[in-house]
């Protein structure tokens, strides 16, 4: 492992000024997601196939791993699996997690945050950054070219790099980089490294779009995975790991509500166990966002919501409707306050704090509620969906891409809570107009 070591004051000098001007975008790394981990003995197989690859010292191996599969199949949860275990091998590089429903879109802070991660556990690159930002005008934050053409140099035109270990960067969510123009030219980026250096390699993960796999294809040689593909010729070990989930947590909830649920020494029973682990149709999200439910009011309750309707032939298009409708039944309970905060949260280019969110809509609080309250109280019922932070400053947002686009979907979401972008979008650009014609006046800064 690369060892963290104690730095001298001229060191700590130099990390300060690396951090200065390579900006490092809050939350991207794999430290922040390890949450969503893979549980123990689940996704075995893909996970041993990712490290035996970024272990392999061999020049013939291939430079680019990327791991595609459609929504809610666990990439995210794979990709912070494996970088916490190439961190602990001691070959991590970085990783970087885009995030549309957090506001990790951007691929101008890509590299400097991949940089600064690596910085931060070699003092050797350090230095060299440090000494390289020294040489440079322009300050590295303005300019994905600039960053994009130190990485390069790091890898491709220093002698910096003496071990024979592979150095692995980890990327997930590729398909939820901001615009394709943008995509395009990281991909681009990425493949022109991987092919001049190969002792720098890049696991990706995304959804199996065209367009990714274009550019990749230019990469020499390239591994890519079909998960499900995978996981159906490991022996349909997905079904195996759902199980293995949903028992896990349904065993958590049976022991928090031992005092509300039937004496049963196996709840729910092998049968609704089974149907629920049909209902999930092998996705991830599908199983986490249900257990989610199940575990906020009557279990039992909520599970007999869940099993109610026959197997649908869309399972996460089905649930959602099914948090929709038992958290606002009808149109009544939906109010445009709280559609108004939803389509913000989907719609905001930054998320922001729930009291923030409150003022930019101009809410008004509840009696003796803090705005956080107000707002917090208002989404309660979607905490299965949604994160919700029960402290002040911290953003909410969704917990999954696949919420946001059902509802901003016409023909899938039911058209109570439908959200309709345009209009959002203008209602939001009105209310900033408002906050900017309330707040703004003369030396803000109060400078004189």
């Amino acid at each position: 492992m690369w060892p963290v070591r104690k730095r001298s004051l001229a060191s700590e000098r130099t990390h300060t000024r690396c951090t200065r001007q390579t900006s490092v975008v809050p939350k991207a790394g794999y430290t922040s997601h390890l949450d969503v981990k893979c549980m123990p003995n689940t996704r075995t197989e893909i996970i041993e196939k990712v490290v035996t690859w970024a272990s392999n010292s061999s020049d013939d191996a291939p430079y680019i791993f990327w791991l595609n599969a459609m929504a809610g199949e666990g990439k995210t949860s794979i990709a912070t699996t494996v970088a916490h275990m190439l961190h602990e091998n001691g070959i991590l590089g970085g990783s970087f997690f885009f995030s549309q429903d957090q506001g990790r879109i951007h691929i101008v802070n890509v590299f400097s945050t991949l940089i600064a991660y690596l910085a931060n556990y070699r003092l050797e690159f350090q230095q060299f950054v440090a000494e390289y930002l020294k040489s440079r005008i322009l300050d590295i934050k303005d300019s994905a070219t600039v960053q994009f053409d130190l990485f390069e140099t790091l890898f491709v035109k220093s002698d910096i790099i003496t071990s024979n270990k592979p150095v692995i960067f980890v990327l997930d969510g590729l398909d939820e980089c901001q615009e394709y123009p943008d995509q395009q030219t990281l991909l681009q980026y990425l493949v022109k490294i991987s092919n001049q250096s190969p002792k720098c390699r890049f696991f990706l993960t995304s959804r199996p779009e065209a367009k990714i796999q274009s550019i990749l294809n230019q990469a020499e040689p390239l591994q890519p995975v079909k998960l499900s593909d995978f996981a159906r010729n490991a022996g349909n070990t997905t079904e195996r790991d759902l199980e293995i989930y949903i028992d896990t947590k349904l065993k958590e909830i049976a022991t928090q509500y031992k005092d509300l649920l039937p004496p049963l020494s196996d709840w729910p029973g092998p049968e609704r166990k089974q149907k629920l682990l049909d209902q999930a149709c092998g996705l991830f999200i599908w199983a986490s966002t249900a257990i989610k439910f199940i575990n906020v009011g009557d279990p039992e309750i909520k599970l007999d919501i869940l099993l109610s309707s026959p197997l649908s032939s869309n399972s996460l298009i089905d649930i959602y409707k099914k948090v929709m409708n038992n958290a606002y039944p009808d149109e009544k309970t939906l109010t445009p306050e709280i559609i108004n905060i939803l389509g913000a949260i989907l719609l905001l280019q930054e998320p922001l704090s729930a009291a923030s969110t409150g003022m930019l809509l101009h809410i008004q609080a509840r009696n003796n509620q803090s705005m956080t309250q107000t707002v917090s109280l208002a989404l309660g019922r979607l905490r299965s969906v949604l994160e919700i932070p029960s402290t002040e400053g911290h953003t909410i947002h969704i917990c999954h891409l696949t919420f946001a686009e059902f509802l901003t979907n016409q023909e899938q979401c039911p058209q109570y809570c439908y959200i309709d972008k345009e209009v959002h979008h203008f209602n939001l650009a009105e209310n900033c107009l408002k906050v900017m014609e309330e707040l703004l006046h003369y030396n803000i800064c109060e400078l004189r």
